[in-house]
């Protein structure tokens, strides 16, 4: 058996690079064909001898159990999971009150941060009766940007009387009569 902390080779490095990747941008291990397809093996075989190597080398833990069950680890202990964000998510249900009222948050959404970027954020959860067009649906949530001014061409939330809208407009600008609340960056909609 090697020593714990043993040093690799390029491969196995290599190997463990997939893992790091894989956790950091998903939050979870890749599957075994996964690592396999990036590393161009031929056979599972392959990876499940690299996956052992890291493990008596100390780099690695697994759950024979459970294949996708990995833990990466450096001599000094386990690999941070990547950062994370706890997004509030809104809804109007009491136009009475401001958006950011308490009583419209309906709880929050992880992401994580890596995949947000610089700013401040927020989740809005469209309303059954939501007009957004062709692009967005009853139940979707929004993740938006805060930010009071808008690009020709961006997608942004607007207050629009007791309503929030996710509206486009070709000058960036919105109409009259309403009050831009920010933009939109991502879509989570819910499928089946």
């Amino acid at each position: 058996m090697a020593a714990v902390g043993e040093a690799l080779t390029s491969r196995e490095k290599e190997v463990l690079a997939i893992i790091l990747r894989k956790i950091r941008a998903r939050g979870y291990p890749p599957s075994l064909r996964e690592i396999g397809q990036e590393m161009g093996f031929r056979s599972i075989a392959s990876v499940h001898e690299y996956l052992q190597r890291l493990e008596e080398k100390g780099y690695l833990r697994r759950d024979a159990a459970k294949p996708r069950a990995m833990e990466v680890l450096d001599p000094s202990g386990p690999v941070p999971p990547p950062e994370t964000v706890d997004l509030p998510v809104f809804a109007r249900l009491d136009p009475a009150k401001p958006l950011w009222a308490e009583e419209n948050c309906r709880g929050t959404f992880v992401l994580p941060r890596d995949f947000l970027g610089e700013g401040t954020f927020f989740g809005l959860a469209l309303p059954e009766d939501h007009l957004g067009g062709d692009d967005f649906r009853a139940g979707d949530m929004v993740i938006v940007r805060r930010q009071a001014a808008a690009r020709a061409g961006d997608v942004v939330v607007a207050s629009e009387g007791d309503a929030l809208r996710v509206i486009r407009h070709p000058d960036g600008v919105p109409p009259r009569d309403t009050r831009l609340a920010g933009k939109l960056v991502a879509l989570v909609r819910r499928l089946g």
